[in-house]
């Protein structure tokens, strides 16, 4: 297991075989980044695609989070100390 995340942008693609069943987390070069059965449970459906979405848009949002804390100065600012923290977690460093 590598500590670095694989480059964005990231996108669901159903499993050929299981269309139905299964999604694929592919890279921008087609690389499987996480393959997802769905619950069979209609609510758990919803939830999981909510979820994948949240995936989905993990690099990106973690692009903005680091753009947004280069401009922070203030070592105090509550918002700041979040976005370290959890950029920490990203990173494996917390």
């Amino acid at each position: 297991m590598t500590d670095q995340h694989t480059p964005g942008p990231w996108r669901w693609v159903p499993e050929p075989d299981f269309p139905w069943q299964y999604q694929d987390l592919m890279s921008a070069s087609g690389e499987v980044v996480l393959s997802v059965e769905e619950a069979p449970d209609p609510s758990g459906i919803e939830l999981s695609h909510a979820d994948a979405r949240l995936i989905e848009a993990a690099p990106e949002l973690l692009d903005a989070l680091e753009g947004y804390i280069s401009d922070c100065t203030n070592d105090e600012c509550e918002r700041c100390i979040k976005a370290r923290a959890a950029i920490a977690k990203v990173r494996g460093t917390q």
